[in-house]
């Protein structure tokens, strides 16, 4: 039987693309077939350093589990199997010198396959579908009624399972990514207005993305070519 070359562009679909920009610190992406958040767990003493090894653990794992083609076919399985990566990274870091106290940080991957978004989230960040003047949450963030994180990278060895959101990405959609600083600085309201503004040119995405000072946000919108 002879498989796809999953490297390959796909044929036949629209004449359209994907443009996104980002701000922040903690912010990957591959082209634009993945994108990468993380943020580390307030009140732990290596945050930093756990986003940043979050980030490049999940940009890792994309790259290697894309050349397989089980994962590429699955891409609920492929969203686990990053967030399975990335979390025994982290775990087994608290077995190095100057990494005693661990690492511990929330994680968002939005993935991309022809007209259609999966998304894997565990902890404190954002997602977020603008679709028709309608805001709608993709992926739950795991915080509890006083504000903690519940669930997170490097915590636990085993047993981690990202909430997965999957579904159409149309043209003149926008999906918007962010770290709970950004969401705590707007109302829903706002926030819709902003997304509202956003035009069909990567110059116009950076402007309005440039307005999120307060953390990591990511904006990312389907357009005509």
């Amino acid at each position: 039987m002879l498989f796809a070359d999953p490297l390959k562009p796909e044929h036949g679909l629209p004449r359209d693309t994907i443009i996104s920009s980002g701000t922040g610190e903690f912010f990957q992406h591959f082209e634009d077939e993945c994108f990468f958040l993380a943020d580390g767990v307030p009140g732990t003493e290596l945050a930093d350093v756990a986003s940043r090894l979050a980030i490049e653990n999940a940009l890792w794992a994309y790259k290697l589990v894309r050349q397989r083609q089980s994962y590429w076919l699955n891409r609920d399985l492929f969203v686990r199997r990053i967030f399975r990566s990335t979390n025994i990274a982290l775990w087994q870091k608290h077995r190095e010198d100057g990494y005693a106290a661990g690492l511990y940080a929330s994680l968002l991957v939005c993935m991309f396959r022809g007209n259609n978004y999966w998304i894997g989230s565990t902890g404190s960040l954002a997602s977020y579908l603008f679709r028709d003047g309608v805001l709608t949450v993709l992926a739950e963030s795991d915080i509890d009624a006083t504000g903690n994180v519940t669930k997170m990278v490097g915590r636990d060895r085993f047993g981690l399972v990202p909430a997965i959101a999957n579904g159409p990405f149309k043209i003149g959609d926008t999906i918007f990514l962010a770290s709970r600083s950004v969401v705590q600085s707007l109302s829903p309201d706002e926030l819709k207005n902003i997304l509202a503004g956003v035009g069909n040119t990567k110059e116009l995405l950076e402007h309005v993305a440039a307005q999120f000072l307060s953390g990591t946000a990511v904006i990312i919108k389907r357009v005509k070519i």
